[in-house]
């Protein structure tokens, strides 16, 4: 089974758990969203993104890793391992924004801690925009931002 069968299967799994109205999965119209991440390295990538999001490693197998909100509020996330590399500028990518709304410069000085977190964890600044956002990549050279919810 290839890894990306193994997402496809895995939707379904989740999927039908919320239809029966499993516990976990609650009762909604909308889809569940799942955001999957082509990647060289599944776990490397998990291990970044885990701490990253707050998230979870649900599942991890060769080739793919699944993260979850454990709170249920965020979508799923899953790295699947691809042979190419990445080869221009992301078409999506993720903002993650800090919680809050107490003026800007109070907001920037909270992106600022965020993103010498995240450099922490393996994360490279591409380059600030005060007072509103930082342009990050994450290990493999995938790009995010951090700001907050003016």
């Amino acid at each position: 089974m290839t890894a990306e069968t193994s997402c496809v299967r895995r939707l379904a799994r989740w999927r039908g758990a919320l239809e029966r109205g499993e516990p976990g999965y609650g009762r909604t119209v909308k889809p569940i969203i799942e955001i999957t991440m082509d990647c060289a390295d599944a776990m490397q990538q998990s291990e970044f993104w885990a701490p990253a999001l707050g998230y979870e490693v649900l599942n991890a197998e060769p080739g793919v890793a699944y993260l979850k909100d454990p709170d249920g509020v965020g979508p799923f996330l899953c790295l699947l391992e691809v042979p190419e590399p990445k080869m221009a500028k992301n078409r999506m990518h993720f903002d993650l924004n800090m919680p809050g709304d107490e003026g800007a410069d109070v907001m920037w000085t909270r992106v600022q801690d965020e993103v010498a977190r995240l450099v922490g964890l393996g994360a490279t600044v591409r380059a600030e925009h005060p007072p509103t956002f930082v342009g990050m990549s994450d290990p493999e050279g995938n790009e995010f931002d951090v700001t907050y919810q003016a």
